[in-house]
């Protein structure tokens, strides 16, 4: 593994040779009720929302936006993919209430895209395969 970065979140990625990807590495909570006490959202104003200068938009052609890293993605990239199950299973109400907070920061997004570039669609997505294997974290 090699060349490691941070997130808008805080959450480190490694890129792994084994896996073809970046892939999250550590956790920052174990416990979703205290999910509140982590998540330090992003500032959108901080941030420089304009459009590239080399961008020109073609009629001819649609326009999309992939978007990774679903609501269930960046569950388990703050508190482990094994964390994530359990969660899901013993405190539903606190998942749904991050996964709430988690869609209208996303929702955010693309609203501040939607205002710089005429997207035809949004390419947007929530599982954990990987370019080699599909869920090849899981294989030992």
């Amino acid at each position: 593994m090699n060349s490691a970065t941070d997130d808008w979140f805080g959450c480190q990625y490694i890129f792994s040779e084994k896996y073809g990807t970046p892939t999250p590495h550590g956790i920052m909570f174990d416990d979703i009720t205290e999910w509140e006490d982590y998540v330090k959202w992003p500032d959108m104003d901080a941030y420089i929302w304009e459009a590239s200068k080399n961008f020109k938009q073609n009629p001819d052609k649609v326009l999309a936006t992939p978007y990774g890293n679903g609501i269930f993605e960046r569950m388990h990239m703050f508190m482990g993919f094994e964390n994530s199950l359990v969660a899901l299973v013993t405190e539903p109400e606190a998942c749904k209430d991050f996964f709430n907070h988690m869609a209208d920061y996303k929702i955010e997004i693309f609203n501040r895209m939607a205002d710089i570039y005429d997207y035809d669609y949004v390419i947007y997505n929530d599982d954990w395969a990987l370019p080699k294997t599909p869920f090849s974290l899981l294989i030992p």
